[in-house]
């Protein structure tokens, strides 16, 4: 079983490693100077085999404000969703599991650290394999030219990404 460890920023050569993880796997550098960002490392046997990006809930906020909510029902609405910026397993380690690993371990760090309610990601919309991956791993999936609606206000899409959230809820 390989040791899992969440990551913050000032960790020095772990978010270097990280982030060619996420070049590698065609994401661009992702970990950059923001308060309350959660970054899970999975390690196997001492090498980084994968890693996940959520943001800073004002990420989700400025969005939220970008879509026509008013900015005090935008700061408490974000900080109950966690948003996964970035998802990525070294390609020799895909298929072992660590992908769904990395999901349960940012769900728990978001649901005990930050009281988050709902875990948000923005997926390849056009990739059905990985629209089909998120599902299995209790996701809902927004439908195609669809945004996920907060408060009745949907959050900005782009044409080529769709929606996938997931209650993090223990009741659920």
């Amino acid at each position: 079983m390989p040791s899992v460890s969440t990551v913050y920023l000032g960790a020095g050569s772990d978010l270097r490693a990280v982030n060619e993880l996420f070049v590698m796997s065609g994401l661009g550098p992702i970990v950059t100077e923001q308060p309350d960002q959660q970054i899970v490392a999975l390690y196997a046997d001492g090498e980084l085999v994968g890693a996940l990006h959520a943001c800073a809930p004002v990420v989700v906020a400025y969005s939220l404000v970008q879509a026509g909510m008013g900015v005090e029902e935008a700061a408490e609405a974000a900080g109950r969703i966690q948003a996964i910026e970035a998802l990525a397993v070294a390609r020799e380690h895909r298929g072992a599991g660590y992908g769904a690993l990395l999901i349960d371990k940012a769900s728990e760090h978001a649901r005990v650290q930050f009281f988050s309610e709902t875990l948000l990601a923005k997926i390849d919309g056009s990739d059905p394999e990985l629209i089909d991956w998120y599902a299995r791993r209790g996701f809902s999936v927004c439908a195609p030219g669809q945004a996920l609606q907060v408060n009745g206000v949907s959050l900005p899409l782009s044409p080529e990404h769709r929606d996938a959230w997931k209650s993090l809820s223990t009741d659920s």
